[in-house]
């Protein structure tokens, strides 16, 4: 008889092609308790990134070409158009603001980098959208462009504003350490078991593991600082006659120390989004957050790229579209209670046609507009303005939420990518993951297993009856190993043997 041939019924995807996994980073990312912690961390950097701009000085500030009120160009955009090179930035910066029809003021800079970080975003979410990878003909920005601005941004902010970025990182390090520490957690218990966990939970999390948080990026730099520390002791050295030669003699020994610090500073870039991931899957220290992701990326060197490629456009696409939704959400409310609300019309102005009252206080988002609309800069009274006031407050909430579910969309898909890579390399399944109840109940069952040991070896030292003391060590033994076992089904979350079973 014919063996029949096996029918396909169904395809296991996330088998077959492992980076699919990194499609469940949306299911990950809209949590409630997770978007609530990524709200936080989010509000909390922008606040003190405003508090900033406030208390330093208006001559530090960054200098930028207004018209009609509006930055239309920065010396951070002269900086980027000019190739990275400052001395040429600088240069282009002032013959466009010889050319532009508006005046030169000087912003804050956080809030010079806020609107190049949106405008970056919108070109690669642009870039994807034509499938640009990288710069077309017109000079549209592609993808690995804009990626390529991120770090160079933030490079030109050390060398032109070392304090500010300084005091600024520190900051957003420390909301990272804490609420977004919090954020990472959800996300780990959510990626591997499916479980919401609470809010204080997750806080208690965060809080007991603040510092591993807050130095797991730090140690990179930390070891630059002592490379440089000790070349800079040798060359110190090196000043005085005979020891020159000496130096010259051994000068590959300072060549393989910048070597090995440049290479670990670029797979420590390279794993810089897995750390924090690797904290709270793991529940593990600074170092080994610093040290297991760099090992993963030189084990999957050309792995991990196509991981963050997949998951940087699988994102993009997904804040496109959440931006999309909000926008007509916007559109829909100004639409929906305009319908009562500008039937009362106002005038702003003498020989100017009525309007409607919601549309003189709040323009609905259009084509030409952003995504929460226009709202009036001339004169209005002093309830109209409250009003206007209070609605641009609860519009810019909801715009802030699009920033919120665009970090906690980095920490899933962070979160996924570290889960495939050390499964990829270790072998541990995605479900594994540390629970502060796994750690106690295997810490009983090393008590156990002690204990064990302990009464088979009191076996030998006996000096009582054989039958007597055979019973009653045969009995301490399997008493220590059914407490051993029952630990160990408790650790891994199964059920208890009965006595009878025993």
């Amino acid at each position: 008889m014919a063996d029949e041939a096996p029918e396909v019924r169904r395809i296991n995807w996330s088998e077959c092609l492992g980076w699919t996994r990194l499609f469940r980073a949306f299911e990950v990312a809209v949590q409630p308790g997770q978007l609530f912690l990524a709200f936080v961390t989010v509000f909390c950097v922008l606040v003190g990134g405003w508090l900033l701009d406030t208390v330093w000085p208006t001559d530090s500030g960054i200098q930028v070409i207004e018209e009609r009120g509006r930055a239309v160009y920065t010396e951070l955009n002269a900086y980027v158009d000019a190739g990275y090179n400052a001395e040429v930035g600088d240069a282009l910066f002032q013959q466009r603001s010889r050319e532009a029809q508006g005046s030169v003021a000087r912003h804050g800079p956080f809030s010079v980098l806020q609107r190049f970080a949106r405008d970056v975003v919108n070109e690669a979410t642009s870039a994807v959208f034509a499938f640009r990878l990288l710069d077309d003909d017109a000079g549209r920005p592609g993808l690995i462009h804009c990626i390529v601005k991120v770090p160079a941004a933030f490079a030109w902010l050390l060398l032109s504003h070392l304090w500010y970025a300084l005091l600024f990182s520190l900051w957003t390090l420390a909301m990272l350490s804490v609420f977004g520490g919090a954020t990472y957690r959800v996300a780990a218990l959510y990626a591997t078991r499916g479980e919401m966990l609470g809010l204080t939970d997750a806080m208690k999390f965060a809080r007991e593991r603040a510092w591993q948080f807050f130095l797991s990026p730090l140690l990179p730099l930390v070891l630059a600082v002592i490379g440089v520390v000790a070349l800079t002791i040798g060359g110190f050295l090196a000043r005085w006659p005979v020891l020159d030669v000496l130096a010259g003699l051994i000068w590959f020994i300072p060549l393989i120390v910048a070597l090995g610090v440049c290479v670990v500073l670029v797979l420590a870039v390279a794993a810089l989004p897995m750390m924090h991931p690797t904290i709270a899957v793991e529940g593990t220290d600074a170092f080994d957050a610093f040290a297991r992701p760099i090992g993963y990326v030189f084990e999957r060197r050309w792995r991990t790229p196509f991981y963050y490629l997949v998951s940087l456009i699988y994102g993009l696409i997904c804040l496109r579209v959440v931006k999309f939704v909000l926008a007509m959400a916007f559109w829909f409310v100004h639409w929906a209670v305009g319908l009562g609300m500008n039937r009362f019309a106002a005038a702003p102005a003498e020989g100017q046609p009525p309007i409607g009252k919601l549309h003189t206080l709040w323009k609905a988002p259009a084509a030409d507009t952003s995504i929460w609309g226009a709202f009036p800069s001339g004169d209005l009274g002093w309830l109209e303005t409250a009003t206007s006031n209070l609605i641009w407050l609860w519009v810019g909430l909801f715009v802030l939420m699009l920033a919120a579910f665009g970090f906690s969309l980095f920490c899933a898909s962070s979160s996924m990518i570290y889960l495939m890579l050390r499964r990829e390399v270790d072998g541990i399944d995605h479900e594994e993951v540390w629970t502060e109840e796994a750690e106690q109940a295997w810490m009983r069952a090393t008590d156990a297993s002690a204990a064990s040991t302990t009464g088979s070896a009191g076996l030998t030292s006996l000096t009582v009856s054989a039958d007597r003391g055979a019973s009653s060590g045969a009995g301490t033994a399997g008493g220590a190993s059914r407490a051993y076992e029952e630990a160990l089904r408790e650790a891994v979350g199964e059920s208890p043997r009965s006595e009878s079973e025993h």
